[in-house]
């Protein structure tokens, strides 16, 4: 689970060099499916990265959204967030 944005991020990177025909077929099929991008899950791998600055990045982010707090006391629905198909680092696969 820790490790399946990063597997996400290692397909979406190498499915560039693909050519545009290719290219247009993917993207939304991984649009679609990009479960493994929601926030909890970036979260976790952040917090196990072996990078000091991404880990730290992602305390910060955590204790951020703590302060926000919940918008309603329900179950949260769960949405499958909007891919950046252009970054450099799984960090900023979403917003």
């Amino acid at each position: 689970m820790k490790d399946g944005v990063r597997h996400l991020w290692h397909f979406i990177s190498s499915s560039q060099y693909l050519p545009k025909k290719y290219c247009d077929i993917i993207e939304p099929v991984i649009s679609r499916n990009c479960y493994f991008a929601a926030p909890e899950n970036m979260f976790l791998a952040m917090l196990t990265d072996e990078r000091c600055h991404i880990r730290t990045l992602a305390v910060r982010r955590i204790m951020k959204a703590r302060e926000i707090g919940p918008v309603y006391n329900c179950v949260r629905r769960f949405l499958i967030p909007a891919v950046n198909f252009r970054v450099t680092d799984y960090v900023y696969l979403i917003d």
